[in-house]
């Protein structure tokens, strides 16, 4: 398991200063933010039922899941490797620190922005009431490609194949824009309940539904 969609995000510790890893718990302050989540595909990545529908199938292997719940917290049971190395038999045991609530929330807000205790953010602001980290690398168009530039299986009955960083790198704005410039304009707006006006990121991650393509 060598691909970044095979391989689980490591079990996150809830960072000082805030209560939960729930998205909920990120919308008590993050207001807009939390609206906007709550109608993007992203939000509905784990109990869309076409991709529930997709997962029961014997044809999909098990590290599906890890697009679409990308926490270990999230998942059920944590895989140990393949016996065989065959994809349709992962070695598992259960997770004892797996939070259900925290599944049904998809590719949440921790999914992408809690890293090694803290909340990694575009400016590191030390205003915030939790410890913050500026890290704009790790959210770059980088990590949307972990999983939208993955081929990860193609059988008689499933093609779950996204090559949308080959065809961005391949295109005529690989060095002008990147998926963050289109697909999250900045706008003004504040970034949490009680802050003034400012630049931030509209999130709606409505552009593409997922599709799995039946043969």
């Amino acid at each position: 398991m060598t691909e970044p969609w095979e391989k689980v995000v490591p079990y996150q510790q809830v960072p000082e200063g805030i209560g939960s890893l729930s998205a909920e718990h990120c919308g008590s302050c993050h207001q807009d933010h939390y609206a906007e989540w709550k109608l993007s595909t992203h939000a509905n990545a784990w109990t869309d039922l076409k991709f529930q529908s997709e997962l029961k199938k014997e044809s999909s292997p098990s590290f599906c899941i890890n697009c679409h719940i990308p926490l270990e917290n999230q998942q059920e049971h944590i895989v140990l490797g393949m016996f065989d190395g065959d994809i349709y038999q992962p070695a598992t045991i259960k997770n004892q620190r797996w939070d259900r609530k925290l599944q049904n929330e998809g590719i949440t807000c921790a999914a992408c922005h809690v890293r090694e205790n803290a909340i990694t953010g575009p400016t590191g602001t030390k205003k915030a009431p939790h410890k913050t980290i500026k890290d704009t690398k790790h959210l770059s168009e980088s990590l949307c490609l972990n999983c939208h530039n993955a081929t990860a299986v193609i059988t008689p009955t499933l093609a779950c194949s996204f090559e949308t960083g080959d065809e961005w790198s391949a295109g005529p704005f690989k060095d002008e824009k990147n998926c963050i410039d289109c697909h999250m304009e900045q706008l003004e707006r504040p970034f949490y309940l009680v802050m003034k006006q400012g630049r931030a990121a509209f999130i709606p991650f409505l552009v593409l539904e997922f599709q799995s393509i039946l043969l």
